[in-house]
C-alpha cells in the first residue's frame, strides 16, 4: 500500500504544477487587465499632452470677459436706457408737432395754386412736344433731301460710265 501512495504522489505533484501552468496560461491569453491598464494609462497621458492647458486658458478668457461685462458693459446699457428714454420724450414732441401741421394742412386752401402751377406745367409740356415734332420733321426733310441728291450723283455717274 504503501507503494501506491508513492507513484500517486508524483501524479499529483504534476497535475498540481499543470494546473498552475495552465492557470498562468489561462492568464495569459485571457486576462487582459494588465493590457488595457497600460492602454488606458498611454491614452490618458496622450489625451492630457494635446489638450494642454486649453480649458484654463478658456475659464480665464471667460473670467476677462465676465469682468468687462460687469464692469464696462453694464453701466453703458443703463446709460443707454436713460438716453433712450430722453429720446422717447423727444420723439413724442416731434409726434405733436407733425399733427399740428397736418391739422394746419386741412385748412390752408391750395387748390389755385395748384391747378395755376399745372397750367404752367401743361404749356410747357405742350411747346415741347410741338418743337420735338418740328425737330424731327426737319430731320425727316434733310434725310430725303440728302437720299435725292445721292440717289442723282449715282445716277449721274452711271450715266457717265456708260457714255
Amino acid at each position: 500500500m504503501m507503494q501506491e501512495k508513492k507513484g500517486a504522489c508524483p501524479v499529483l505533484f504534476l497535475s498540481f504544477i499543470l494546473l498552475l501552468d495552465f492557470g498562468d496560461i489561462w492568464n495569459r491569453l485571457f486576462d487582459h487587465r494588465p493590457f488595457l491598464s497600460g492602454e488606458i494609462k498611454y491614452f490618458i497621458k496622450e489625451f492630457e499632452e494635446s489638450r494642454g492647458d486649453t480649458e484654463v486658458v478658456k475659464l480665464a478668457d471667460v473670467g476677462e470677459w465676465l469682468n468687462d461685462i460687469e464692469h464696462n458693459q453694464i453701466p453703458k446699457a443703463s446709460n443707454a436706457v436713460a438716453d433712450l428714454k430722453k429720446v422717447n420724450i423727444l420723439l413724442d414732441i416731434a409726434l405733436q408737432t407733425c399733427d399740428t401741421i397736418l391739422e394746419g394742412e386741412d385748412s390752408f386752401d391750395i387748390d389755385p395754386l395748384l391747378a395755376s402751377k399745372r397750367a404752367i406745367r401743361k404749356e410747357r409740356w405742350d411747346k415741347f412736344e410741338n418743337d420735338l415734332t418740328e425737330q424731327y420733321s426737319r430731320v425727316e426733310k434733310k434725310f430725303d433731301d440728302h437720299e435725292k441728291d445721292i440717289i442723282s450723283f449715282y445716277e449721274n455717274l452711271e450715266k457717265q460710265l456708260t457714255l
